[in-house]
């Protein structure tokens, strides 16, 4: 009785171990989604020249990038992070796109290191701007003129997921 017993326990523990595992991987995964998420909101707002919507949209970016896990990202996100926030407190949308470059290189990084999203990115380029930026559509919506030239732009890489 007393070995059933302990073989109960021992297999107990083993499933709570790796459920925990599996929960902490996943998070982990959910985080950078969301991450994602966070960041195409801002590419959003930058491509409609809302400087407020901008702002807020880096504000959340920066709070949602992870503190914890992710050591070999973790130079790429410090630098996403400062970058988010002086969007985030900048009022000026031409000073907002030039720390989108920024930005956006680190997100590019960081999406061919890890699972940012469950679908397909495309790493998109504007040549009048020389800049990169990711998008979940194939379609362009260029964030660093905005209505000056939405279109301008073509995919330059997929990341396949």
């Amino acid at each position: 009785m007393k070995s059933n017993f302990t073989q109960i326990l021992m297999i107990s523990v083993l499933i709570t171990f790796f459920a925990a595992g599996f929960t902490s991987a996943q998070q982990g995964e959910n985080s950078l989604e969301n991450l994602y998420q966070k960041y195409l909101l801002l590419k959003d707002a930058l491509a409609q020249d809302n400087t407020a919507s901008a702002a807020q949209a880096a504000e959340d970016l920066a709070k949602a990038v992870p503190t914890k896990g992710f050591q070999a990202l973790q130079a790429n996100l410090i630098q996403l992070k400062k970058k988010a926030e002086a969007i985030a407190t900048s009022n000026n949308i031409k000073t907002q796109r030039a720390h989108f470059y920024a930005v956006s290189d680190e997100m590019i990084i960081i999406a061919g290191k890890s699972n940012l999203s469950r679908d397909d990115i495309f790493v998109q380029y504007c040549p009048m701007a020389k800049g990169h930026w990711l998008s979940d559509s194939k379609k362009i919506v260029n964030p660093y003129y905005g209505s000056e030239m939405l279109a301008c732009g073509y995919i330059k890489e997929e990341i396949k997921r």
